[in-house]
Formats: C-alpha cells, structure tokens, sequence
C-alpha cells in the first residue's frame, strides 16, 4: 500500500505459485488486516463486485513467477510516480525470496497509460487473453499478458499448455 500522510494513494497485490514463498507469523497477520482495512471503506456491494471480478480473473502463477495481480493508483495520483514505486516494491519482494524468478501481470488493452508504464519498467507483451467472463464483470474482453524480462523469468507463456 503507498501512503501520503494517512491517505491511500495506491494499492498492489502479489500472487505467486505455493511452492515459491512461504509468509507466515507478524507478516501474513499483516498482510490480512490491511486487506481488510482497504475492504471495508469501499462498501459491501463494491466489495463483492470486486472479489467476482477478481474470482473470474483468477490466474495461477507458475513456479517463480512472482504475478502482480492488482495495482491501483488513486486517479488524482496518477502520473505522479506510485505506480512505478508500487512495481519497483514488487521487483524488491520478488529479489528478497530466491525461488521467485520475474515479475508478470495481465493489463487490459484499454489501460494504454498502464501498458507504457510497464513497458517502460521492462515489461513486454507475451500474448493476448480473451474473456468472455471478464467482460461480463469487469467490462473488459481483452487481456495482455506481460513478463518483466529485465527481472529474470525463466518460466513461459507456452509452458502453461
């Protein structure tokens, strides 16, 4: 979570396979109240509309994949530098745990600001997901998968076949 002051200006959210790291004690307590901290000033209709999304979104990372499964930005913070902070955080959570090999995440091809941020940060394009799913939830039907390739990733798109 970035912070300014006592404000949220942006959120990130990590996934990777359960082989790879193992959280546990103060910070896996950690990590759930401040999920729940961010849930409930959202609101209970908001909250569910979100975990449907984010259910019909499911990804599963492969082993050392190190997956960004949501960033956000508050819009008056947008451009100001917190997602590239956000992804930088991730590039050093993914360094601290040796099994995790590269960063990834999916963006939607409607979010072209998030795309050029990414790409700037070393992301490329590895392939297009289609979703019928999502776009009944979320309003999107194309997906861009993206590896960070400045950050390692030996594991592939086509080993998920």
């Amino acid at each position: 979570m970035a912070l300014q002051g006592e404000t949220v200006v942006g959120t990130l959210s990590l996934k990777w396979h359960k082989n790879s790291v193992s959280i546990t004690g103060k910070a896996a307590e950690s990590a759930k109240l401040s999920v729940w901290k961010q849930i409930s000033g959202i609101g209970t209709r908001n909250t569910l509309l979100l975990l449907a999304t984010l259910y019909g979104l499911n990804y599963d990372p492969l082993p050392g994949e190190c997956y960004i499964a949501d960033l956000a930005v508050h819009p008056e913070h947008q451009g100001t530098g917190v997602g590239r902070l956000l992804v930088r955080w991730a590039h050093q959570f993914m360094e601290k745990h040796p099994l995790l090999l590269g960063l990834s995440l999916h963006v939607s091809e409607h979010n072209r600001a998030a795309k050029r941020l990414y790409e700037r940060l070393g992301f490329s394009t590895q392939a297009e997901e289609y979703s019928l799913l999502s776009k009944f939830l979320s309003g999107e039907v194309k997906w861009e998968y993206m590896i960070c390739r400045q950050y390692g990733g030996s594991y592939e798109q086509e080993n998920r076949n």
